[in-house]
């Protein structure tokens, strides 16, 4: 369980020095813009816009006043295992990760409560996004490029054959490195990629699900219906009738 202590996003405030202290909590640093230095037990580190600092419990933590800083700042205690990041990380500042910090800052302004459970969860939230797009940049090549074309085409045909052509492998090799990195076979994945892009089509409501099944790449509605009702447990219009009561 994570327990907050402190939060602050930095923007409209000046950046303040920190005398060197040790610390008996987390602390999560986002540097938003402009860059920022640290010094944990001893050892500098200079963060810039895009990268994070990670301090763990008892280390010595001194930080360095910078101008024109934006910067957004967690401090916690957690008995969960979190997820092992590095002391500094560049460039995580995806549009994920911004979507919710903003979340917390909006929810952390309405209640400025750290207990409310909502705030533990954004918090968990961004470790898990943390750890995925860790995941992602140490993706094989060859996956990566695979799963960049299917999301390009679900809406398309897609055959192993084109995959092939575009990766400059066989199918049978881009078969079998796509099913050992990531436990599934490629028209597994592209199944699922459709389903999912399906059900927050469904969740929209503004189409039938024999339109939508067409724009997910889906040439047979019964088809599209069988795959849909394995993966979720309802049939395309039940989800529909779901997501609109």
């Amino acid at each position: 369980m994570i327990q907050i202590i402190y939060f602050r996003h930095n923007k409209h405030f000046p950046t303040v020095s920190i005398s060197p202290q040790k610390i008996n909590y987390f602390e999560l640093t986002f540097v938003l813009e402009g860059e920022i230095e640290y010094i944990l037990d001893g050892t500098s580190y200079l963060a810039k816009k895009g990268s994070l600092i990670f301090a763990r419990p008892q280390m010595v933590r001194e930080r360095k006043a910078i101008a024109n800083m934006d910067y957004v700042s967690f401090n916690f205690t957690s008995t969960a295992e979190l997820y092992d990041i590095p002391i500094i990380q560049k460039d995580v500042t995806t549009d994920t990760i911004k979507l919710l910090l903003r979340s917390f800052e909006h929810i952390h302004s309405q209640t400025l409560n750290f207990d409310d459970e909502r705030l533990s969860l954004l918090l968990q939230c961004i470790f898990l996004q943390l750890k995925h797009q860790n995941k992602q940049k140490n993706e094989h090549p060859l996956v990566a490029e695979i799963k960049k074309f299917i999301k390009g085409r679900l809406k398309e045909k897609i055959t192993l054959a084109e995959i092939s052509k575009i990766t400059f492998f066989s199918p049978s090799h881009c078969e079998l490195v796509f099913k050992r990195e990531t436990g599934k076979g490629i028209i597994d994945y592209i199944i699922e990629e459709r389903i999912a892009l399906a059900k927050s089509l469904l969740w929209d409501g503004t189409s039938r699900p024999s339109e939508i099944a067409e724009q997910v790449g889906f040439s047979d509605y019964n088809y599209f219906a069988r795959a849909f009702k394995k993966r979720t447990g309802y049939t395309p219009t039940q989800y529909m009738k779901l997501a609109i009561f």
